[in-house]
């Protein structure tokens, strides 16, 4: 799994594929590998593929809250988002529900609702979840807040920063070119805030 791990964390994610699918049939009761499966193609765009293998691995451990999240980040980029908030329901850590939840809301137009995810996601999660929130803050279009909690997540060593070369499916980094701009791992902060500074702008 760690060979799958790092393909991901160095962007090639057709390799990572083929290494998490190949964990997959070494270990068929390993959730782990299925949820990594998952990921890494619903990071290919390959939406279908990935909720079938997010869903196989609560199938083998249902308190694996990383598959749920994940999935949930899946239905939302897919189009899916009233059954992102239907899967939200069965999480049993708002860390982890609340991310979704803020991007299914923005993405059915329930501004307020979103809100209100986030605002509790800021209350509970800021020491822990700076990298869920600039996503967040992307999805929405919030550029300079996207980027503060960017910058926060690097000073904090947030365990998702080494994943951005993965990248959120290419639907969602079009529509939020926030994202586009993200710190890598060893990068400093002055330098985030140029390359902030650069970053392309939605269109109006």
């Amino acid at each position: 799994m760690s060979h799958a791990y790092f393909l991901g964390v160095l962007g090639r994610i057709p390799e990572a594929i083929a290494a998490s699918r190949e964990a997959t049939e070494l270990d068929p009761l390993y959730a782990t590998s299925w949820a990594a499966l998952g990921k890494h193609y619903t990071f290919n765009n390959d939406f279908d593929r990935g909720a079938a293998a997010l869903n196989r691995a609560p199938e083998i451990a249902p308190e694996h809250e990383d598959a749920l999240y994940l999935l949930g980040i899946n239905l939302v980029a897919s189009g899916h988002a009233n059954d992102a908030l239907a899967l939200a329901k069965q999480s049993h850590h708002e860390l982890v529900a609340l991310p979704f939840i803020a991007l299914a809301q923005q993405d059915l137009g329930n501004v307020r609702e979103s809100e209100a995810a986030l605002e509790m996601l800021i209350a509970k999660g800021a020491r822990d979840s700076a990298y869920q929130l600039a996503q967040v803050y992307a999805w929405r279009g919030d550029r300079d807040p996207a980027f503060e909690w960017l910058e926060r997540s690097y000073v904090q060593r947030d365990a998702g920063l080494p994943r951005v070369p993965e990248r959120p499916a290419p639907s969602q980094a079009s529509r939020r070119p926030a994202l586009e701009a993200v710190p890598q791992e060893d990068e400093p902060a002055d330098r985030v805030r140029r390359r902030k500074s650069t970053a392309p702008r939605a269109a109006e």
